[in-house]
């Protein structure tokens, strides 16, 4: 091959240019990654028969969970990497064929981009085979079924995004070596026009997927010579300027948490790249602010060497693996960091053997953690060949990590004892859709002892999901059984000095009409941590506190009086209690207090007291521990009162002897330590809050004052919101609506390409309550059998069914009071209904169904009690339905119509939940009037 005489750039990059600087460490780098092409020389590609499908068993071990190891030339068996188990069968295959495509796509990139750096015809001309064979793979995936976006070869728009960046940059390369460009043309045709349509059709907003939605959109836009599209992308209503703006905080950080901001980041760094590659003006503030993103996450990394397993993130990420190790070389040749190079250093360093780096089964940017091990830069990818430093950075003294507030991202760290105590408080703003309601969660580790932590997220496709959705799963204060509302949290306070040190944080309304501070001193060992609650009205405040443990009170030593009970929740599918098994109840007497000893080595102990509060109970049970590990048992504090405080005293190393707590004050409490020494905490309220320390050691005595009182502010995250939901007055009734384009939330196909789906549904009050009859004029009935079980994710098997979700609730109130999930049963004219709220009367909602010659029919009757017991003084309801329509011959739904309007949304991810703010608010009067609402197509 050939190619003309201008220079050749990828990513604004001169490939001959960059090979002839590049050191011996980046030499070997590209030796490694052409090594790894050799099977592909006789072999071809691995691109699969059949399309990627998500479901709940595909690349998983069935014991624990591990994700089975991808090995791109094992087609149908599948190994675990944990006990060694393979596995074989459709769902294992398809999985597969995920891994497949990606890995393929990235070696195509990888070989054209080392041949255009050599100018050696064998490996472009490698390259140009795996591009024609997934070219002509492409148009035989079908778009249906899809789990979160459109897309042919996969089940998510984002994970095509991915792929199509990558073939669309080899693609740019080759279009420069004449024999090659036939390939690329038939490529730009088949491939990269219809896919980048898919992607365009579907806008995530400020999502971290968005990200790669955007950085494939510059890629193939740029090889398609489509200079509008690529303005669009860059500057664009959801192009890479308001990502960069709204997506990331002022602090560099991704607004959904580490896990997702090491996913978006770097498709950010797609777009920041092509977008200096065009001289397009960045605005400067926002140049900091990305550059600073290759910095934040590396502050708050655990002592073990991972990193918070916050929000929805992977449990116990080690930062010991190559892909992280590229992410510093990348950040350093933008910008050089301390922090950074500190971090790339220590990866660089003997702290694990040598080992399998993972980089040979790497699936471009859809990675897997790989066990930590000894790193060079030959171990590295593309991105390190082509823009880090040419030469290996200087060793340098390592520096320990300090305490920090990173206000923005809401993680307050303490650390002591050149890092190996590490006292961490959950705040700031709520994380969006990938959030958790983990306000003032607590962490405690030591070293590599993890005391209290957040157990992150498990598989999205598991009903466990819903545990590490809870507040329960969390260190973190519940009220009335309930998890929290999505609230942010104020830092009051924060200093921190080498021996001690301290943080107080509050949320306010973490539940209606209640405020919680929490308070975290550290002093040498010891953390004392106060939780004060203040409400409006009585409730009862739950604080878990996560980790087999034993209990004894104080200072008596005598057993607690355990007994069997109900967990207390309030029933939410994400309020956790209904994950606990073996749940116990011992009632406290008042006065006393309660020790825990931990069973792990050397035994942390906590002390316990409840102050403001008569007979506080201690609860313990077994809960699921975090992903792929066993479960573990759990306690928590409960405490019922409008004010009141909860008082615990941490011993992480045996440092302390015994704990008094005074009555006086919450927090109040003198601390005798193993060596005779006395520390007396006292908090001090003042204008502003302080806290002081008296140390006493025989005859000598000195008193230290923390301050570092912070002004509160409203939370720095600035994501605007992708719908803005504005209450409309009550409908005056009667009311005729029909249901169709304007009220369909669509999947793959637009409501004319689905077959233009109506529903009629009339609302009616009458003596015995709330009548309401649907007629769905879906076609053919689709609806699994009684019990089925969904293999496909952790939804309802009865969500992927022609049928209805109807939902009641309270005017002024931000849950819903009663849901249920109704789908009709075939041979029968009995519906099968479901409650989505779990203390709902079972005879509250009754009905029938019947077919028709379009679809269905039916009448259900809402019972006049729960009418009358979710309406206000005005007679005002909140109310909505959902038709759910699905053809036979998928096995996901297709699409939904609402009553409420669709506002132009994707029918993904959505399951049986949906949002009161959005619903109809119906004045329903009295059980004597007449009210109609019909909905007929428009």
């Amino acid at each position: 091959m050939t190619s003309d005489a201008r220079p050749i750039t990828l990513l604004g990059v001169s490939l001959q240019d960059r090979w002839a600087e590049l050191d011996p460490s980046l030499r070997a780098l590209a030796q490694g990654l052409e090594q790894e092409l050799g099977p592909l020389v006789h072999t071809p590609f691995p691109v699969p028969l059949h399309k990627a499908r998500l479901t709940r068993a595909g690349g998983r071990c069935s014991a624990d969970g591990t994700p089975l190891t991808f090995e791109p030339w094992s087609p149908t068996t599948h190994v675990c990497p944990t006990c060694g188990a393979a596995y074989t069968g459709r769902e294992h295959d398809d999985w597969w064929a995920m891994g497949a495509q990606l890995w393929s796509a990235e070696r195509v990139l990888h070989s054209v981009m080392l041949g255009t750096m050599q100018r050696r015809d064998d490996l472009l001309a490698l390259g140009t085979r795996g591009l024609d064979a997934l070219t002509a793979a492409w148009p035989t995936y079908p778009n249906r079924d899809n789990a979160l976006g459109p897309t042919r070869p996969f089940f998510s728009t984002y994970l095509e995004s991915v792929w199509l960046l990558n073939l669309s940059l080899a693609a740019q390369l080759l279009s420069h070596w004449p024999t090659a460009r036939r390939t690329v043309q038939h490529f730009c045709d088949s491939v990269a026009e219809p896919s980048r349509a898919i992607i365009r059709s579907f806008p995530e907003g400020h999502s971290n997927r968005q990200a790669w939605h955007i950085a494939a959109r510059l890629a193939a836009g740029s090889l398609l010579g489509d200079a509008r599209d690529v303005e669009d992308a860059l500057v664009g209503a959801s192009g890479l300027l308001e990502l960069l703006e709204h997506g990331l905080l002022p602090d560099g950080s991704w607004y959904e948490g580490e896990n997702y901001h090491l996913f978006a980041h770097r498709g950010l760094w797609y777009g920041m790249m092509a977008a200096e590659a065009q001289a397009l003006p960045l605005p400067a503030h926002l140049t900091a602010r990305f550059n600073a993103g290759f910095r934040t996450p590396l502050l708050g990394i655990l002592p073990d060497g991972t990193f918070p397993s916050r929000r929805d993130s992977r449990y116990a990420t080690s930062v010991h693996q190559w892909r992280f190790a590229e992410w510093c070389e990348l950040g350093l040749a933008r910008e050089y960091d301390p922090v950074v190079a500190a971090w790339l250093q220590r990866l660089y360093g003997p702290t694990h053997a040598l080992g399998d780096t993972g980089r040979t089964r790497s699936t471009a940017d859809i990675e897997r953690d790989e066990p930590p091990c000894a790193l060079t830069r030959a171990d590295l990818g593309w991105r390190t060949l082509l823009c880090a430093r040419a030469h290996a950075w200087p060793a340098r003294t390592d520096v320990a990590m300090p305490s920090i507030v990173l206000e923005a991202q809401g993680l307050t760290v303490l650390r002591h004892d050149a890092g190996r105590l590490y006292v961490a408080l959950e705040g700031g703003h709520t994380g969006g859709g990938h959030g958790h309601p983990d306000r003032l969660a607590l962490t405690l580790q030591d070293g590599d002892r993890r005391v209290l932590e957040d157990p992150g997220t498990g598989s999205y496709v598991e009903h466990t999901l819903h545990w590490y959705r809870s507040t329960l799963a969390h260190n973190a204060p519940i009220i009335d059984g309930r998890s929290q509302q999505r609230v942010a949290t104020e830092l009051l306070a924060f200093e921190a000095h080498e021996t001690m040190g301290w943080i107080q944080a509050r949320a306010r309304d973490i539940a209606p009409g209640v405020s919680i501070t929490r308070t975290v001193v550290v002093y040498d060992e010891h953390v004392v941590d106060v939780v004060v609650w203040d409400a409006d009205h009585v409730v009862d405040l739950a604080l878990p506190m996560h980790g087999d443990a034993d209990a004894v009170f104080e200072p008596s030593g005598r057993s607690l009086p355990w007994h069997p009970d109900s967990a207390p929740g309030a029933g939410g599918l994400e309020d956790g209690f209904d994950f606990l098994q073996h749940v116990q109840r011992a009632q406290w007497p008042t006065g006393e207090a309660v020790r825990l000893v931990r069973r792990d080595v050397p035994p942390a102990q906590a002390w316990l007291h409840v102050h403001g509060v008569t007979e506080p109970a201690l609860w313990r049970a077994v809960s699921p521990g975090p992903p792929r590990r066993a479960a573990r048992s759990m306690h928590w504090v409960q405490a019922r009162g409008r004010i009141g405080a909860i008082t615990t005293v941490w011993s992480l190393r045996g440092d302390v002897a015994n704990v008094e707590f005074a009555d006086a004050a919450p927090g109040a409490v003198s601390v005798r330590l193993t060596n005779g020494t006395m520390v007396q905490h006292t908090p001090v309220a003042h204008d502003s809050p302080t806290w002081q320390l008296s140390i006493i050691n025989g005859a000598s005595a000195r008193t230290i004052t923390l301050e570092g009182a912070r002004t509160p502010s409203p939370p720095t995250h600035t994501r605007r919101a992708t719908h803005e939901t504005i209450e409309a007055p009550p409908i005056a009734l009667p009311l005729r609506r029909e249901l169709g384009a304007a009220h369909y939330r669509r999947s793959e196909q637009s409501w004319f390409e689905a077959g233009e789906p109506t529903a009629t549904v009339s609302i009616a009050i009458a003596s015995d309550g709330l009548r309401i009859e649907v007629h769905a004029r879906t076609g053919v009935l689709a609806v699994p059998p009684a019990g089925a079980t969904n293999d496909l994710d952790n939804e309802r098997a009865d969500v992927n069914a022609d049928g209805v979700q109807l939902y009641v609730g309270r005017r002024n109130e931000s849950a819903w009071g009663a849901a249920w999930l109704l789908v009709p049963e075939r041979d029968t004219h009995r519906l099968r209904t479901t409650p989505l709220v779990s203390d709902t009367a079972p005879d509250a909602l009754t009905g029938r169904w019947q077919p028709t010659a379009d679809g269905w029919h039916c009448n259900l009757t809402l019972c006049a009690d729960l009418v009358e017991a979710f309406s206000d003084a005005e007679g005002v309801l909140r109310v909505d339905l959902i038709v759910n329509e699905r053809p036979p011959e998928r096995v996901r739904r297709r699409g939904q119509l609402l009553l409420s309007g669709s506002n132009g949304e994707f029918v993904y991810l959505r399951g049986d939940r949906h949002e009161p703010a959005r619903a109809l608010l119906l004045r329903v009067g009295s059980r004597t009037d007449s009210i109609t609402t019909s909905a007929r197509s428009a």
